[in-house]
């Protein structure tokens, strides 16, 4: 099975109405605008003792960008290289090669999935590593858009599993790493210090097929020596109108070193205004796509903030405060 020189541009008029006049869709969704494909396969056996599929699927000077066409990523090239062992009668599939090269990033899968008509039983295994976050940031620019900064240095590493039944959901496990990690205004004029930061899974994050439903305990978020725990779920998942419900908590935030890593908002703060010591948190965050409210307390009784003219102030006792924000 071959096809060649297949064109990857997307026809924006086979688009929903809805999403095409939802203003976060027209921001955030992103499709091939142009680009050339390949695809090649041998298929070898029989549906009942076995099929070994081997081949590659590659897209060449693809270029991605929002449907309202007001940001593109640059060209990049893909390839993705598949041989697996498929057999109806034993109800396996066996992934011996998946890999997935975006330029110089790469990212492995092995493993089986088991029971496949029946209550299909997945054992994955996605490794990647030494990803360059500038060079994936030039190719899919639409979260820094979005967020007003970029990455200028950094590599990631990835280890992750995914295990489970079509029944019970499957659970996604393991940690992602971003070495020597910094970002930056978009424009360039600030540039945040070179951390590394960490995303540990630890209980996992698990998908149930029935429900439509992501749920989530202790994932574990670590900025220089800050941690931050989030523990919740997602409802109506693969809908627009997604409903998170989270709880976001930290022991201790050192406000030193989360400036210097995000320094971008120093203009809401004095220039000659002095800060040091750690708070912690404890907040609740629910809501739609359109708008997110988090209430939470926090305790600055370990927080110095110093105004010149003014004594040397230290908080004594926590406060509350109520946030809301809207993705509109």
């Amino acid at each position: 099975l071959s096809v060649s020189d297949a064109p990857l541009d997307f026809e924006l008029a086979k688009l929903p109405d809805e999403l095409m006049k939802n203003k976060i869709s027209r921001r955030s969704l992103v499709l091939p605008e142009s680009g050339r494909g390949d695809l090649s396969f041998d298929i070898i056996g029989s549906t009942g003792t076995g099929l070994d599929v081997n081949g590659s699927v590659s897209a060449r000077d693809v270029v991605l960008a929002t449907i309202n066409k007001e940001v593109r990523g640059v060209p990049f090239d893909v390839i993705t290289d598949l041989s697996y062992h498929y057999s109806l009668e034993k109800q396996l599939a066996e992934i011996k090669q998946y890999s997935i090269r975006l330029d110089d990033a790469e990212i492995a899968v092995t493993g089986y999935v088991d029971n496949i008509t029946e209550n299909a039983t997945a054992n994955l295994s996605i490794q990647s590593s030494n990803m360059d976050m500038v060079k994936l940031n030039d190719i899919y620019p639409f979260v820094s858009q979005r967020n007003q900064f970029k990455p200028v240095d950094g590599h990631a590493d990835m280890d992750l599993t995914v295990a489970g039944t079509m029944k019970e959901g499957f659970k996604l496990k393991g940690d992602i790493s971003l070495n020597s990690f910094q970002v930056a205004t978009l424009d360039g004029e600030t540039e945040g210090r070179a951390l590394d930061v960490s995303i540990d899974l630890n209980e996992g994050i698990t998908y149930n097929f029935h429900e439509n439903e992501i749920n989530y305990d202790n994932i574990e978020l670590k900025v220089a020596n800050n941690t931050i725990q989030l523990s919740g779920h997602i409802k109506n998942v693969t809908q627009i109108e997604r409903v998170l419900t989270t709880t976001i908590r930290s022991d201790a935030i050192d406000v030193r070193s989360i400036q210097e890593f995000f320094p971008f908002f120093d203009r809401f703060i004095p220039p000659t205004a002095s800060y040091d010591g750690v708070f912690t948190l404890q907040a609740n965050a629910t809501g739609k796509m359109d708008g997110i409210n988090i209430v939470g307390a926090f305790d600055f009784s370990q927080l110095d903030f110093v105004l010149p003219g003014f004594a040397k102030k230290t908080n004594n006792s926590p406060f509350d405060v109520e946030f809301s924000a809207g993705l509109n």
